[in-house]
């Protein structure tokens, strides 16, 4: 079927266009987009960062299931979905709940995809190819939308929200701790509110942008540091909290940043790099020697069940997820990425209409 698509053909051009979308086969379905975030992985695509062009990009998708392949189980036509990054499911690291860390993971996100272009394959971008009003994934990849949500906030879900508060599990998080967040965007926002969801009794959010730092503080964020106010900002924490954090959270992706957030962990902390690094990541002096440090992707969490939990508590009023978003048409989404790059928005969903 036909279907229009945002395709990015070179680097910072984005042109909707025709596109083919196949029927599903095997465990795939064919879903309708309604709504779609933007990741920063998504921008750094289209600003050429990958090299893959011609591109659709997107992989915070949500829609309805249009149609099914023969071998679905979980799902029927007319399902709310969420969609995230593609597993197999089937070797040792998806047996042990560690998705992100499947084997099939790179051709999940690079590989040949389902969707043609001008007679030819679009990259499989994340399993998903989500700026497109209809698009093709497999089930396993895709989450059931809670009632008690508004379904077009699903998306995010599925890559930036789980990242945030994956990470802050990640670094094993007791009743009583101290947590420091680095960098208030979706991956930052969301660790803050895992954060708190985990029981930690100092929550202290670290960012350079006044309403973001007022939203934290909305959010979860027992204390707030403005970093671009405080001439020594190590001195600044540590007056908070002397011994540091137990969980220190990097989100902003700024080599600088990470120095900063290494100077700030408590004996025994994990530190924790969420973010997308495309700058030299140099091994500092000072680090904690009896610290952990980890980075991986999507928070190393399994990742349907635990997206689905996070749905559910937002229903129930306990994960405030939504405030976090901002909605754009479909066909503006020069103006949401401007207002994503100069941090005016925290989350920039698409919405997409027929």
């Amino acid at each position: 079927m036909k279907a229009t698509a945002a395709v990015c053909p070179a680097p910072n051009k984005i042109i909707f266009d025709e596109v083919d979308v196949r029927e599903p086969v095997g465990s795939e379905i064919r879903v309708k987009i309604t709504a779609v975030g933007i990741c920063g992985t998504d921008m750094t695509a289209i600003h050429g960062g990958t090299g893959m062009f011609p591109l659709i990009a997107g992989h915070e998708g949500a829609g309805i299931v249009e149609s099914v392949g023969p071998d679905v189980t979980r799902f029927k036509v007319g399902d709310r979905v969420g969609i995230t990054y593609a597993s197999c499911g089937k070797c040792k690291w998806c047996q042990m709940g560690k998705t992100s860390l499947c084997d099939t993971y790179m051709g999940n996100f690079f590989g040949p995809g389902r969707i043609n272009y001008k007679n030819r394959p679009i990259p499989n971008w994340f399993s998903q190819n989500s700026f497109s009003n209809v698009t093709l994934t497999n089930e396993a990849n895709a989450t059931k939308v809670p009632d008690g949500i508004d379904p077009d906030t699903a998306g995010p879900y599925g890559c930036g929200i789980m990242t945030g508060v994956g990470s802050v599990m990640a670094c094993n998080p007791q009743p009583g701790d101290t947590a420091i967040i680095f960098g208030l965007g979706t991956v930052g926002m969301s660790a803050m509110m895992g954060a708190k969801m985990a029981g930690c009794s100092k929550i202290i959010a670290v960012g350079g942008t006044p309403w973001k730092l007022e939203l934290a503080k909305e959010l979860g964020a027992t204390h707030v540091v403005n970093r671009k106010e405080e001439e020594d900002l190590i001195a600044a924490i540590k007056a908070i909290a002397p011994e540091g954090g137990k969980v220190v959270i990097e989100a902003t992706g700024h080599s600088n940043v990470c120095e900063e957030a290494t100077k700030v962990l408590g004996k025994m902390g994990t530190l924790y790099f969420a973010a997308l690094y495309h700058e030299p990541f140099p091994f500092f002096p000072d680090m904690t020697i009896n610290g952990t440090y980890k980075h991986g992707g999507m928070g190393e969490w399994e990742a349907v069940p635990n997206i689905e939990r996070l749905m559910k508590l937002t229903a129930e009023g306990k994960f405030p997820a939504d405030k976090l978003i901002t909605y754009y048409d479909f066909n503006d989404m020069d103006r949401a990425i401007d207002d994503l790059t100069h941090q005016r928005v925290i989350k920039a969903v698409l919405k997409v209409q027929d």
